[in-house]
C-alpha cells in the first residue's frame, strides 16, 4: 500500500516582521494550502486506521503462534516416557498419562484409580500441556468443554450464548475458531477485552478468539483476530 503524503506548507505570516500587505498575502497562502491538505489528511488518517487494525490482528496471531510454540516445546518434554491412560489403573500422585479422548497429557492430582478418561475428569487430573500438533475439537452445543483440549471450532447459524465449562487448571488458555454464517455471538460475562473493546464479528467470516485465565475461569482475558475470509 502506498502511504499518502502531504504537501509542505508555505511560510507562516509573522506580525512582528511582515508588513500588513505581506502578512495578508502569507495568511491567504497558508489558508489555501491548509484547505488543499484536507483530503490528503483524510486519506492519511484512513490509512493509519487500516494499518493499526492490521497490526492488532497480526499481534493477536503472533501471540497465538507463540503459545503454540511454547506448548509444542513443553509437550516434547512432557511426553518423554509418558504412556496411555488405562481405565481402572491406580496411579500415584504426579504421574503423567496420555488421554485417549484428546491425546493431551495429564498429571494425576491425587493418588487413585478411576474409569473416566483424564480429559473428562478434572477433579483428579490436571492438563499438563497442549500438543503442538493439536486436535481441533468441534463444538456442537453452546457449551465449550475445556477439558477436551485448547483449540475449538464452532459454526454459528443464529444467536447463541456460549459457556466455558470444566476449565482443567488455574493457568489455561484456548483458541475458539468461529465460522459465522449468521446470528450474534454472546460470550460469558467473565470475559474481559482490552479497554472493553466490542469486537465486530461479521457474518460470512471466520473469527479467531484467544482466551487466557489464571484463576480457573473466574475471569477470562480475550483478544481477537476477526473477519477472515471463510
Amino acid at each position: 500500500m502506498a502511504i499518502a503524503t502531504m504537501d509542505e506548507l508555505p511560510a507562516a505570516p509573522d506580525p512582528a516582521t511582515d508588513t500588513p500587505a505581506l502578512f495578508s498575502q502569507k495568511a491567504a497562502a497558508m489558508v489555501l494550502a491548509q484547505k488543499g491538505m484536507i483530503p490528503q489528511m483524510n486519506t492519511f488518517g484512513a490509512q493509519a486506521n487500516e494499518l493499526a487494525s492490521d497490526v492488532t490482528a497480526k499481534s493477536a496471531a503472533a501471540v497465538a503462534a507463540a503459545q503454540t510454540a511454547v506448548s509444542a516445546a513443553e509437550g516434547a518434554v512432557a511426553l518423554v516416557g509418558v504412556g496411555a491412560w488405562v481405565s481402572g489403573t491406580t496411579y500415584a500422585k504426579n504421574v503423567a498419562v496420555i488421554s485417549q479422548v484428546n491425546f493431551q497429557t495429564y498429571r494425576r492430582r491425587v493418588a487413585g484409580a478411576g474409569t473416566v478418561d483424564p480429559a473428562n475428569d478434572s477433579a483428579n487430573w490436571a492438563m499438563l500441556t497442549g500438543s503442538g500438533s493439536f486436535i481441533p475439537q468441534p463444538v456442537t452445543t453452546t457449551s465449550i468443554d475445556l477439558s477436551r483440549g485448547n483449540y475449538f471450532t464452532k459454526t454459528l447459524n443464529g444467536n447463541e450464548t456460549l459457556t466455558f465449562d470444566n476449565c482443567p487448571q488455574d493457568g489455561y488458555s484456548f483458541t475458539a475458531e468461529i465460522e459465522m454464517t449468521s446470528g450474534v455471538l454472546t460470550l460469558p460475562t467473565t470475559v474481559r477485552t482490552p479497554n472493553g473493546t466490542a469486537y465486530v464479528l461479521s457474518a460470512g467470516k471466520t473469527h479467531l478468539l484467544f482466551f487466557v485465565t489464571r484463576n480457573r475461569g473466574l475471569r477470562w482475558r480475550m483478544t481477537a483476530a476477526p473477519n477472515y475470509d471463510i
